[in-house]
């Protein structure tokens, strides 16, 4: 769909007709400055590490906020497996999993129900080993 949009790839960027640029950026708050942003998505939130073995999630979020207060109705999109019971993606859950109130959409399901061509003997075969 975004084909016919494209005027120029690079190696971690995509630059689109309208302005618009698709970048894949370290999670560094040093890195994610400076920038508008439309939407980002964090992948794997839980399991990010900076050079002192930290999760540096909760200060790339404060960094990437600014982007996204300038543009109405953004969107900041949070994915990942979980891991501890820590870090921004615990918060989150626990504060606004299961609240009707609540004006952050926080859910849980299982891998297949997410992507229901990702094979199950492959999920069974990997939870036997840890």
């Amino acid at each position: 769909m975004l084909a016919a949009m494209i005027e120029s790839e690079k190696t971690e960027s995509i630059d689109l007709n309208n302005l618009v640029t698709i970048a894949v950026m370290t999670c560094s708050y040093k890195a994610v400055r400076g920038f508008t942003a439309a939407a980002v998505i964090c992948d794997e939130i839980a399991f990010w590490r900076a050079d002192d073995g930290r999760n540096p999630a909760s200060e790339v979020l404060r960094a990437l906020r600014p982007a996204l207060a300038t543009i109405p109705n953004s969107l900041l999109i949070a994915i990942s497996s979980p891991y501890s019971r820590s870090g921004p993606l615990y918060d989150t859950f626990n504060r606004h999993h299961g609240k009707e109130d609540s004006d952050i959409l926080c859910w849980q399901a299982a891998t297949t129900v997410m992507n229901p061509t990702f094979c199950q003997a492959t999920i069974d075969r990997e939870m036997a080993l840890d």
